[in-house]
């Protein structure tokens, strides 16, 4: 977005008028196209905004007239296609002929409450509004305690030769950005500072551009203050568009640095299901649920020495019964058993000693499995 590329200029028009009066010495009397002014809080390029110069009567003295005009320069030989000319620069308004020829005889001042202007150069883009001077209230949004942002501006006049409609359009004046507005944005509107500046810059009969060209240079009472995004969109609209930003609501929360989670409790199953030790859960009774697939305890392979005794009888080790789980959706009902009593464990199959189940015999393990066998 190029600088200045949105603007504010909320005032009533009684009040609007009385306040471009005391931009200069003389009292505004006729305000052209006011039936086209709506206060608004967002203004993009395209829209009218008021815009005051300098006229002239039979004896030579000038008189201000407030007109509201179309931002966005349509020069009086029509449209470019193609170009934005919402803003010109400063340093090359000799080089372009259709800025060239209105520097002697249509010089403006556009009159708005303040400007946006969007800070690229962080990880975040920011938006500020810019103003001519702090507010006397804490209110930031009351524009009636402040005075009137005067930029510098180049007006033009072209006639649609299909309709015959006449406009009026402007185009906003911009220069390098003094040392404290540079790290929001490295171009600033070309702002008049005092009265005489102002009556300089639109006394075009008095006063050549080469005369005042140094009231473009940077101006340095300017007051900023971050608010909401949501003045990127051009269909919000709102005294929250001037607000100061908060973070901690609307848009604001998402731009805030989020809460650790605090550590949720584990879960306890409370309904049907195996625990660990195989047998089932009873409604009302919390124990921790089996995770993964339940481990087997396997007996160790004793050799033939520590196998046989003295009297030569073999202690067979007893089974362990595997812990196994049921697989969902499968029945852990018995025919045979009511419903509601315990499921009894499953049964271990039976197998040689010192075999793992599902393990091949070696050549000694079936010698003792024999020899077991005949006694």
């Amino acid at each position: 977005m190029p600088p200045c590329g949105r603007a504010a200029c909320t005032l009533a028009p009684q009040t609007f008028i009385k306040k471009a009066s005391k931009t200069q010495p003389k009292k505004v009397d006729e305000w052209r196209g006011e039936d086209q002014y709506t206060p608004s809080f967002n203004i993009a390029p395209g829209s009218p905004l008021p815009v005051l110069y300098f006229e002239y009567n039979e004896e030579g003295e000038h008189y201000p007239v407030l007109h509201t005009m179309r931002w966005g320069l349509i020069p009086s030989f029509g449209p470019i296609q193609g170009t934005n000319l919402s803003n010109a620069r400063s340093e090359t308004l000799r080089d372009k002929p259709f800025f060239n020829k209105l520097l002697s005889g249509r010089r403006c001042v556009v009159l708005v409450d303040g400007f946006y202007e969007w800070q690229r150069n962080q990880p975040t883009k920011k938006t500020y509004f810019v103003r001519a001077e702090k507010p006397t209230k804490e209110d930031a949004t009351d524009s009636e305690q402040c005075e009137l942002l005067r930029m510098a501006g180049l007006f033009d006049v072209w006639q649609n030769r299909e309709t015959h409609e006449i406009v009026h359009s402007f185009t906003i004046i911009t220069t390098d950005s003094n040392k404290s507005f540079t790290p929001i944005h490295h171009r600033q509107p070309a702002v008049l500072q005092t009265q005489e500046d102002l009556t300089k810059w639109l006394d075009v009969r008095n006063y050549s551009f080469e005369s005042v060209k140094e009231l473009l240079d940077p101006c340095q009472n300017l007051h900023w203050y971050r608010v909401s995004p949501d003045v990127g969109n051009v269909k919000n609209n709102g005294p929250q568009l001037m607000k100061k930003f908060d973070q901690t609501s609307g848009i604001g929360k998402f731009f805030t640095t989020p809460k650790k989670e605090e550590p949720k409790e584990v879960k306890v199953e409370e309904e049907g299901g195996f625990w660990s030790d195989g047998t089932s859960s009873q409604e009302g009774e919390k124990k921790p649920a089996v995770v993964g697939p339940p481990s087997v305890v396997a007996p160790s392979v004793s050799s033939s020495s520590s196998s046989s005794s003295s009297s030569g009888e073999v202690k067979k080790e007893q089974p362990v019964t595997p812990r196994v789980k049921p697989e969902t959706g499968a029945s852990t009902v018995s025919p045979n058993r009511q419903k509601g009593s315990p499921s009894p464990p499953p049964k271990a199959k039976k197998r040689a000693p010192g075999a793992l189940e599902g393990q091949k015999l070696s050549k000694q393990q079936k010698t003792l499995t024999d020899m077991f066998s005949k006694k």
